[in-house]
């Protein structure tokens, strides 16, 4: 039978060919045809490659296999691998320099001598990089079908892809079934519910495109009778009247309306009877061979199958072509571009498998991971042990070790996480269960924490000697804190400190944990207290001392104490702790965030270390700490273009995690900085985005609770938000917190509290945040609290304090606040008809306010100033201090000779990103070339 014509597909394939275009004009997309299997989703992504051909694009291709969804970036490899080794050199070089180097531990191109693990952030950051590059040379289009069924790391890589698409001349088109079982949900979700996903049903075909197709399969008119019956019993599914039409030509039907009584009695099983009709018609050794492809899959070469069903090569050349022609396999080349044979239908392939007898289907894959073996591919043949019972073969146990330790260079702990369960169904000594129990539990820690902390439970309970227990007990119980079960984690942690000396290093790293359940669950503070005892001990420079440094530097920070800054310093400036804490040691990424709150450049230099240290062997949760924390430093500088930009990298970030944890601390800081922006409206939709669940979490529940109150203030609900605000107090208090600089819930309060006409309340609760924040001294939270409480005390005192709250924060990094606090003043003395000395406070804070991109405070300066009688001042200054944090660092590596897309893969950010902060800052500077950057710049360096 030839193939018939695409059937009432028009307006499908008019919004595949929109998406080209903009592909090809530099906009990407994902366009995702969906629809019930047998829908035509293939056979339209199919023609839909050859458009893109046509305009020019790369057209990258790969499937899903229900066989193969284990293999970790399966579907990556499919896309990439051959395009590499066919491609030019000069373009594959091109295509894997940079940052793009990271994914060749994914495409069997990782350097032989290379003995370090890629970081999973690292292969995901590498492969995008990869695809940008490809780009470079043409638009390009990625052609996935059967995307439900892909494995873990490919949706992770489309889950970090899609926020970048935008960028690239890149259309992503995949196929994807409708309500098909898959083991990854949330992240399958992830990719199908994105922003830049452009859904596309396949409608059924109607009665009339039915009677078409029929007709033309059939070479014949086609009964109206027969037609209806054949649409009713299919469903308008283009594959099952492929069937009927072909179980009609088997039984000689011609397709008349005395037929269609026959046509009914095939119902809706029509492919299957199709099948099992063509199989039985089968010389058996076709059948063998059709049987083998199942269990191979994209291992099917002829010598592969060839040791799988002991038939010569040549015979097995005549049973695939007497499978081509009976429309079992496939000899289009959409299936056959990697040169092995491939059943026509996923559909197709399934009945085959489901037929093999059980005993046949274990000697077949026995056989399979046997021949895989002998070629050393570990991961390949590990598919195939993991659907064999245990014990079966003895090769098993060390050909699963390899494999997760393939799958752990390569940066997919998903992967060797599946390889580990499976190694501990088989029988072993309780050394090597112990052994891989620790194991499983550190791949699980990075990408599934309840089965981690299933996973090392088992170990903590297998462990003999106390030192083992503890190295357990110190990852298990930070586990148990990240899964909200506080009273397990401390009672896992108490009990092997109790086991160890007190100078012990491993009992550091336990105690750092459990100052951290301190500050982060609320009925914990308490713990706190043992800081005092620990800061005792002798100092080391070991990784364990520095996460216990660290730790007792935050909660002395938390606590409003001064001396967490020098502690911190300290251990940050050690190479070897950057080193730990970009490979994912987080408690120490806890010390940076105690410079963000101290001193935010230094905190923001040290997260810049940190994630340059992680840029290789950093997890994602090593990022997704980083851009939350050191967002924090640029939200007290006032730089909200690049707080804005590390949270929702954050956001992204926690897709691919699928925490709740962080949820509420990402969105109640970038609530503040939206506001803060000028953009309530964004800020109530993320507000709204938080899951309203009871109890929320309770990690840094505060953020939330404090951007909530500021958000309900501006909406003139005072009632709402003093509530609100004195919640999130009860919550920062309740795990020991004191220091404005980390949430000012006491000044908010004092606002909330003020415009209920509450002023004496107000007051006290100003003055009270007032004397913390000179303890602590930093500049942003003193001069908030000095602010606040001026606007609320009467003069002179009250002008007194504005007039310090300025010259605290005049020579710091605290721009907006600064902003602020010139605005106060400057009302202020407009108020007291000092009109002159206004002006000056007032036109400052424009100034500074206008390179800050802080709307609301601009506008209030312009009333502010109108009401003096002054107008809006005219900027004219082209200096340095009229770009922003973002603009200057890009300009700055500009000046010093690195090309676009070296700045983009240095800062974490896109190309057309670096792109607008150019345009930007040559605007700002009057200037119109890159060397002119040089000059007007200077020589200073940059991070």
């Amino acid at each position: 039978m030839h193939e018939t014509a695409l059937l009432e597909r028009d307006g499908e394939v008019a919004a595949v060919e929109d998406a080209i275009r903009s592909a090809v004009a530099g906009s990407g997309t994902l366009v995702l045809l969906s629809g019930p299997a047998g829908a035509g989703k293939t056979r339209l992504l199919r023609q839909m490659r050859l458009s893109a051909l046509s305009h020019g694009m790369h057209a990258l291709t790969g499937s899903g296999s229900t066989l193969e969804h284990e293999i970790p970036f399966g579907i990556v490899r499919q896309m990439l691998e051959v395009p590499l080794a066919r491609a030019p050199e000069q373009d594959r070089d091109l295509w894997l320099s940079g940052a793009a180097a990271e994914a060749a531990s994914v495409l069997g191109r990782k350097p032989a001598a290379a003995t370090e693990p890629t970081g999973e952030f690292a292969v995901l950051y590498g492969l995008f990089w990869l695809v940008t590059n490809i780009c470079m040379t043409k638009p390009t289009v990625l052609v996935i079908d059967d995307l439900h069924w892909a494995d873990e790391p490919t949706l992770k890589f489309l889950v970090y892809l899609l926020p970048r698409l935008e960028d690239l001349p890149l259309l992503i088109l995949a196929a994807v079934r409708e309500n098909e079982p898959s083991e990854n949900t949330h992240l399958l979700h992830a990719v199908t519910g994105h922003a830049v996903c452009r859904k596309i049903p396949l409608a059924p075909l109607s009665v009339e495109a039915a009677s078409s197709y029929l007709s033309e399969a059939l070479g014949q008119e086609c009964g109206p009778q027969f037609a209806a019956v054949a649409h009713q019993v299919s469903g308008g599914n283009p594959l099952l009247l492929n069937e009927l039409a072909r179980l009609s030509e088997a039984h000689n039907f011609v397709p008349a309306d005395f037929n269609a009584s026959k046509i009914h009695a095939m119902g809706g099983k029509a492919a299957a009877q199709w099948i099992s009709t063509e199989l039985y018609r089968l010389p058996p050794h076709a059948v063998l061979v059709a049987e083998a492809i199942s269990i191979l899959g994209r291992d099917a070469t002829l010598p592969a199958i060839a040791e799988i069903v002991h038939l010569d090569s040549h015979q097995i050349a005549q049973d695939i072509e007497t499978l081509e022609r009976s429309d079992l396999l496939s000899s289009d080349p959409w299936h056959t571009l990697h040169d092995i044979p491939r059943f026509r239908h996923p559909m197709i392939e399934s009945a085959i498998y489901g037929q093999i007898s059980v005993k046949n289907r274990i000697e077949y894959h026995i056989n399979a991971a046997r021949l895989l073996l002998s070629e050393r591919s570990f991961q390949r043949a590990a598919v195939h042990f993991l659907r064999l019972p245990p014990g079966m073969v003895p090769d098993a146990t060390a050909a699963l070790r390899e494999a997760a330790a393939e799958a752990l260079m390569e940066g997919a702990p998903d992967a060797a996480l599946m390889y580990f369960r499976r190694l501990l169904t088989e029988s072993l000594s309780a050394d090597d269960r112990l052994n891989l129990l620790q194991q499983a539990g550190a791949a699980a820690a990075r990408v599934d924490l309840p089965a981690a902390a299933d996973l090392l439970t088992q170990a903590l309970a297998l462990a003999g000697d106390p030192q083992t227990k503890a190295s357990i007990a110190g990852v298990l119980g930070a586990i148990l804190l990240f899964l909200e079960r506080p009273e397990d984690s401390v009672a896992v942690l108490t009990e092997a400190i109790r086991q160890l000396q007190p100078d012990d290093n491993v009992r550091r790293a336990l105690e750092a944990v459990l100052l951290d359940v301190a500050m982060v669950e609320p009925g914990w503070g308490h713990l706190l207290e043992r800081a005092d005892n620990l800061k005792a001990l002798p100092r080391s420079s070991s990784t364990e001392a520095g996460m216990l440094d660290c730790m007792i530097a935050a909660s002395d920070a938390y606590k409003g104490d001064p001396s967490g800054l020098a502690r911190a310093r300290e251990v940050l400036a050690r190479p070897l702790a950057r080193s730990a804490a970009g490979r994912g040691e987080f408690l120490i990424q806890l010390g940076a965030w105690v410079l963000c709150i101290g001193d935010p450049d230094e905190g923001i230099s040290a997260f810049n270390s940190i994630m340059a240290e992680g840029r290789s062997a950093g997890t994602t949760a090593t990022f997704f700490l980083g851009h939350l924390y050191r967002s924090l430093g640029w939200l007290r500088r006032g730089d909200l273009e690049e707080a804005e930009a590390d949270l929702r990298e954050a956001q992204r970030l926690q897709d691919l995690l699928g925490w709740s944890l962080g949820m509420p601390a990402v969105s109640g800081l970038l609530a503040e900085t939206l506001l803060e922006r000028g953009r309530p409206a964004e800020a109530v939709a993320v507000m709204g985005s938080v899951p309203v669940t009871h109890p929320l979490p309770t990690g840094f529940l505060y953020y939330y609770l404090h951007a909530k109150a500021r958000l309900l203030n501006t909406q003139g609900h005072y009632k709402e938000a003093l509530s609100t605000v004195l919640e999130a107090g009860r919550q920062f208090t309740a795990t020991g917190g004191r220091n404005p600089a980390v949430v000012p819930w006491k000044t908010e309060a004092a606002l909330c509290l003020h415009m209920l006409q509450r002023d004496e309340e107000a007051l006290r609760y100003a003055t009270e945040e007032l004397a913390v924040a000179r303890l602590w001294g930093a500049p942003y939270a003193l001069g908030r609290a000095l602010r606040i409480t001026g606007l609320l005390t009467p003069d002179p005192a009250g002008l007194k304090l504005l007039h310090e709250a300025v010259e605290v924060v005049r020579s710091s990094t605290a721009r907006l606040e600064y902003a602020k606090a010139l605005l106060d003043l400057g009302a202020a003395l407009r108020r007291r008809n000092q009109r002159v000395q206004a002006r000056d406070c007032l036109v400052a804070a424009f100034k500074t306010a206008r390179v800050l991109g802080a709307a609301p405070v601009l506008e209030q300066v312009t009333a502010e100033l109108q009401s003096a009688g002054y107008s809006k001042p005219e900027i004219t200054d082209t200096s340095i201090s009229h770009l922003t944090a973002s603009e200057e660092r890009v300009a700055r590596l500009a000046s010093q000779g690195y090309t676009n897309r070296e700045i983009a893969q240095q800062l974490f950010v896109t190309t057309k990103t670096v792109e607008g902060h150019l345009s930007s800052a040559y605007r700002k500077l009057s200037i119109s070339r890159r060397e002119q950057l040089q000059a007007r710049l200077g020589h200073c360096q940059v991070e």
